[in-house]
């Protein structure tokens, strides 16, 4: 019931009768499917798929200390070979992490985007970096970034060039007074507001 099979450029283990796992003729790793394909705009190395909660990828660690919790790197380089350590330069990205959802034709559309960025010159042990989140709108195709925060804290909210701690930009919202910002406050007595354009 258990078997390991070559075929042409390609090597699948089975069990109970069912192919498991694959390493396909590019090198791709695919876990419970045969067939490699492109999610979030990205064609991966290692693929998983699923019909049921088994769609996941679990990493535990059990330690009884405070430290020592499972840990997710992501990584680059400038270099060109495998096992470089090329310095990277300002504005490059470092890892992201894309949410995709199928469209009804695939899978390679993002609607919302991680992206971890280096921001300022790096050097020995020096990794200066920003964090920014994007999001797709409504009829587009690309995610759009919605909110960054630099490498000092500076956060800005549809502003990719924050000059204050707290940046807020973009066209007020007519459905709430126009309002930038809305503090809202709803108690057993009633509901306090403070909105208005700042």
């Amino acid at each position: 019931d258990t078997k390991i099979s070559f075929d042409t450029n390609i090597i699948h283990f089975d069990t109970a009768n069912e192919e498991r796992l694959r390493i396909d003729s590019n090198g791709k790793l695919l876990v419970n499917h045969s067939t490699a394909r492109i999610i979030a705009g990205g064609n991966s190395l290692v693929q998983v798929e699923a019909v049921d909660s088994t769609g996941r990828v679990s990493i535990v660690q059990n330690r009884n200390e405070a430290e020592g919790a499972p840990f997710l790197s992501l990584g680059k380089s400038r270099g060109t070979s495998v096992g470089s350590n090329t310095v990277v330069q300002s504005g490059d990205t470092l890892g992201t992490v894309a949410f995709a959802g199928a469209d009804g034709t695939d899978l390679s559309t993002s609607a919302v985007q991680i992206v971890a960025q280096v921001d300022g010159t790096p050097g020995s042990d020096d990794m200066p970096g920003r964090l920014i989140i994007k999001t797709t709108a409504d009829g587009a195709s690309s995610a759009t970034e919605r909110l960054r925060i630099t490498r000092i804290g500076k956060i800005g909210i549809n502003q990719s060039t924050p000059d204050t701690m707290l940046h807020l930009a973009g066209d007020p919202d007519a459905s709430i007074g126009g309002a930038v910002i809305r503090l809202e406050n709803t108690t057993a007595m009633g509901q306090d507001e403070l909105v208005g354009a700042v």
